[in-house]
């Protein structure tokens, strides 16, 4: 008696099992779905150009910075003359833009040692060094 009930309920199994296959495959559904890659394509960036810049604000100072060719950020303090004192470190952040072949600055600079500057205004800029040579002569 338990070797027919048994028989039975693996043969309402195994028909219930062959049952949701059958109408599983009839309605459509893929049993793979399929698979495909996406690329994702990167804007081209402008390329970015190092600076050198030197300006006066009642002192001399020579900034580096980085950017396209009409704007962008000052990096690092290079040097300063403040009253006739030589400051080789300090820090500086700030923008710049160039049009016409005309450099515009908006800077904070602080030397070290020294209060903090705010310069806006005009600036030499090349993308080759400057130095400072008479500072105190």
């Amino acid at each position: 008696m338990k070797t027919k009930n048994l028989f039975r309920l693996l043969a309402a199994m195994l028909l219930i099992s062959v049952s949701f296959t059958f109408f599983g495959f009839k309605s459509g559904t893929p049993l793979k779905k399929s698979v495909s890659i996406v690329r994702v394509k990167k804007a081209p960036s402008k390329k970015m150009i190092s600076y050198f810049f030197k300006f006066y604000d009642g002192y001399e100072f020579i900034v580096t910075g980085r950017g396209s060719a009409t704007s962008g950020t000052f990096t690092s303090y290079i040097e300063g003359c403040i009253n006739g004192v030589f400051v080789t470190s300090g820090t500086c952040s700030g923008t710049f833009s160039i049009s016409g072949g005309v450099c515009a600055i908006n800077i904070n600079i602080t030397p070290s040692g020294y209060p903090l500057e705010v310069f806006s205004g005009p600036s030499e800029y090349s993308t080759n060094p400057f130095v400072i040579t008479n500072c105190g002569n």
